[in-house]
This record gives structure tokens, C-alpha cells and sequence, in this order.
């Protein structure tokens, strides 16, 4: 519902939606790319690539330590208003990748730095981290953070 819109009309937008939340107790799916408007409306973030979960988490927990290549490399592109200095945003490298069939291996493979074997032979399902966050990786968060 913010697709396009000015900075000080996408805010009204956002308040209202929250005054309509309070209001009624209620609660909002909101499906955005923007990560910022995600971060201020929700409590809980499932981030989807190529039409599977690839990751599931409370906001805060999303933000500070993310799991998935994919959700590392949407964060890595987003300017962050509580650096200093000046850090290079980076980009997703590849193209998504073509869905006319369901695939029998990971559909993040083409654009990932941490590809496996495993990850040629088998689409990962969700596993959990912790008792509130899960990942569809094959590789673990660990070795990631090591990598990086």
C-alpha cells in the first residue's frame, strides 16, 4: 500500500494503519519489500525467496542477526541510519531464478556465495535456530558469520 508514494504521504499511510491495529486489536499481514516499513509495523518477519519460506523470526532478531544468504544480501543493500561513515551497499548478484517448475534443489543456489552439494541435491525446509527463529539453509549460521 506504500508502493510509490512520498516519504511524508507512505508515513501517514503507516500511522493509520497503526491507529487501525491499536484501535481494534487486531492484527496486519503487511508483504513489502521495504524493510524499513517492516521493521516499524511488525512484530515478526517471514521473508520469502522464489515462493518458499526461507526464513522466519522476530523483527529485532531478523535485523541483528540474520540467517539466510538471502536475507543477508537485502540487508546488506539498505542504508543503515546507525552507522558512521560510509560502508559500500551491496547488491544480490544473479537473476531469480525461473519457476515454471517446482525445484529438487535450492532455488537461491545461482546467486549464493555458500553453495554446498547439498544445496545442488536438496531444497532445505525450514530449520529452527532457536525456539523462535528458523532458516531453509543447508549451511550453517556459524560457518556463514565465519565466511563473511
Amino acid at each position: 500500500p506504500t508502493t510509490a508514494l512520498d516519504v511524508t504521504i507512505q508515513a501517514q499511510i503507516v500511522d493509520l494503519v497503526k491507529q487501525i491495529r491499536d484501535e481494534f486489536g487486531m492484527a496486519i499481514i503487511w508483504i513489502s519489500h521495504d524493510l524499513g516499513i517492516v521493521a516499524e509495523l511488525a512484530d515478526r518477519v517471514i521473508v520469502m525467496y522464489a515462493g518458499y519460506i526461507i526464513e522466519s523470526s522476530p523483527v529485532f532478531e531478523l535485523y541483528k542477526e540474520p540467517a539466510h544468504p538471502y536475507t543477508l544480501g537485502l540487508l546488506g543493500s539498505l542504508p543503515r541510519m546507525d552507522e558512521t561513515g560510509y560502508r559500500r551497499l551491496t547488491s544480490i548478484e544473479g537473476l531469480p531464478p525461473i519457476l515454471k517448475e517446482k525445484p529438487d534443489f535450492c532455488p537461491f543456489i545461482n546467486r549464493c556465495g555458500y553453495v554446498t552439494e547439498r544445496c545442488r541435491r536438496e531444497n532445505p525446509a525450514l530449520i529452527p535456530i532457536n525456539d523462535n527463529h528458523s532458516v531453509a539453509c543447508w549451511v550453517d549460521t556459524q560457518t556463514r558469520k565465519e565466511r563473511a
